[in-house]
């Protein structure tokens, strides 16, 4: 049996509708052209390369290319949890190699399009993505096929991207227990109200459910501004029992920081009246009154991941690899 050719650029292009050179133009990522492609063309040209599965030699290409000296870190705003032990090590690590870290931030669709066309024209030799899984199939495989390693902390991502990946239930069980062993009769999640991150903010909430019915409790869910202001964390406080059966898990440290901040403003003890708790062990929540019991990377230490990104970035033959990073209980004062 013969095997079907592999698809060209010419093939690309004819499915699209535009000349083989415009097919070149936008994978090559150039913005020198005086009439550039449209984002419509853009789209048809990507389209067509998925239905064909066509794949760049991009490997190739990269070996080609100019290095600009940049790492770009492409996140959604708020920035995630884990973003500040990242970014640090980032900085950290590019700095040692005379590379700069670049910040792109998207709220919506059409800001995330605008950072992208940006990666494509060149902007940097490697590329870190948070927020992988809310992005749009298309999009993730576009991520995949840039001619730069691209980096994305998430659970799934696309082949031919490298990938530091999460395991939050285990986690989210043991907490559970925790919190029934402690006299928790009722859990209740908060959440934020779903905006840029929806998939994510749904699959945690998913999960979360899921860990909490294996323990045997079923959570009542919240949802609020991704950074609650003292008013809308008091609504919250005030539509639960503070005689020591409840707690509350929050969707983010910082989330359960502020809550309960404004539970011990209101006489609201804590663990004492109403147990709280968060996720994503930002290095605050050791520090806070009462100390946070939390989930997450015990110790975030991102290096060997970055390392083998910038090693990429170096020499293109490199594979990427997926790193697992699983959460961890970690039992504090709050809870």
């Amino acid at each position: 049996m013969t095997s079907q050719p592999r698809p060209t650029q010419a093939d690309v292009a004819r499915l699209a509708g535009v000349s083989t050179a415009t097919v070149s133009y936008i994978l090559s990522g150039r913005s020198s052209r005086s009439t550039p492609a449209s984002p419509e063309t853009q789209q048809r040209v990507f389209d067509a390369m998925e239905q064909l599965g066509y794949n760049p030699q991009w490997a190739a290409r990269a070996l080609k290319r100019r290095p600009s000296g940049i790492v770009t870190v492409l996140t959604h705003v708020p920035l995630p949890t884990l973003s500040s032990e990242l970014i640090s090590q980032v900085q950290d690590l590019a700095g040692a190699r005379e590379m700069e870290t670049v910040f792109l931030q998207y709220s919506d669709d059409a800001s995330l399009a605008r950072q992208l066309r940006l990666v494509r024209g060149g902007l940097a030799d490697a590329l870190i993505v948070m927020g992988l899984e809310n992005m749009a199939e298309a999009t993730q495989s576009r991520l995949a096929a840039l001619p730069i390693p691209v980096l994305a902390v998430a659970n799934e991502a696309p082949p031919g991207l490298s990938l530091i990946r999460r395991h939050e239930r285990a986690a989210l069980i043991d907490l559970f227990a925790h919190l029934r062993r402690s006299g928790s009769q009722g859990v209740h999640y908060v959440t934020a109200t779903p905006r840029v991150n929806r998939r994510v903010l749904d699959r945690r909430t998913a999960v979360v459910t899921e860990a909490a019915a294996i323990t045997g409790v079923v959570p009542v869910l919240h949802r609020v501004a991704v950074a609650p202001d003292p008013v809308q964390a008091r609504a919250i406080l005030d539509g639960i029992s503070v005689d020591g059966t409840q707690a509350v898990v929050c969707q983010s440290d910082r989330m359960a920081i502020t809550l309960a901040c404004v539970a011990r403003n209101a006489g609201i003890a804590v663990p004492g009246a109403l147990r709280i708790a968060g996720m994503g062990n930002i290095a605050e929540g050791a520090l806070t009154q009462p100390s946070l019991t939390t989930v997450g990377v015990r110790d975030p230490d991102y290096r060997s991941v970055i390392g083998h990104l910038l090693d990429r970035a170096e020499d293109p033959t490199i594979a990427p690899e997926t790193f697992d990073t699983p959460w961890e209980l970690l039992v504090r004062d709050s809870a």
